[in-house]
């Protein structure tokens, strides 16, 4: 189904959550309109930052950029030997310390049970604090949430590849994603999570890597969620 017009858009949400309980899966382009870079926007921040200390991986940065092969350029970037760790770390975070949640809080007052995210910022969880009057629960990385999600039935929002204020937490480049899928409890979380709940994905592009990844992650495991 190909919708043309935001009328269109509204009318087939509203039919998906009168039709049953349903959840949010919230891409870049979510963190984008409350005005965050979205995956090449950001590379190319990074590619700045390395510009100071080892320019030829700049350069190289840019070029995969361009021909958008987005997870190879973060890799570029991860792997610099010349950039210090601490400052790796703050170009990493920096780009999503600064945003408007308000303009999410009309996607945000929608009636979702939970909400899941590749994004590394926390507008999301500022928006439906605010419509919801109060702090969600929020499930993260390498937290032993991950574990006890599976059964809370209270909204929680699951942030599955990261999160900015803890930079070195953020899913990234090859060697992240490789790290997460031999990870036994993400595994078991987000299958849980794609095969209970219904979700409406928002914000996502076909160049995005963030969620290539988690298609390629159900191809393999011949897991299908509804959607």
């Amino acid at each position: 189904m190909i919708l043309n017009t935001p009328s269109e858009v509204a009318e087939q949400i509203s039919t998906i959550l009168n039709d049953g309980p349903c959840c949010l899966f919230a891409g870049s382009g979510v963190s984008a309109r409350a005005g965050m870079p979205v995956w090449a926007g950001y590379l190319n921040l990074l590619a700045d930052g390395a510009d100071a200390y080892e320019p030829l991986i700049a350069d190289l940065m840019r070029k995969r950029i361009k021909s958008n092969h987005l997870i190879e350029a973060a890799a570029y970037f991860k792997g610099s030997v010349e950039i210090p760790e601490g400052e790796k770390l703050r170009l990493l975070s920096t780009p999503f310390k600064t945003y408007d949640a308000k303009v999410l809080w009309d996607l945000c007052s929608l009636p979702f049970v939970l909400a899941a995210t590749t994004n590394y910022d926390r507008a999301l969880h500022d928006a439906f604090g605010k419509q919801r009057d109060t702090a969600p629960q929020c499930v993260k990385l390498g937290d032993p949430t991950f574990k006890e999600a599976i059964f809370w039935k209270e909204f929680y929002i699951a942030r599955i590849h990261g999160r900015a204020e803890s930079p070195d937490s953020m899913i990234l480049d090859s060697n992240d994603y490789a790290r997460l899928y031999s990870d036994n409890e993400y595994q078991d979380f987000l299958r849980s999570l794609l095969l209970q709940h219904r979700f409406i994905f928002i914000g996502f592009s076909f160049i995005d890597p963030a969620i290539s990844k988690v298609l390629d992650f159900l191809k393999i495991r011949r897991i299908f969620p509804h959607y």
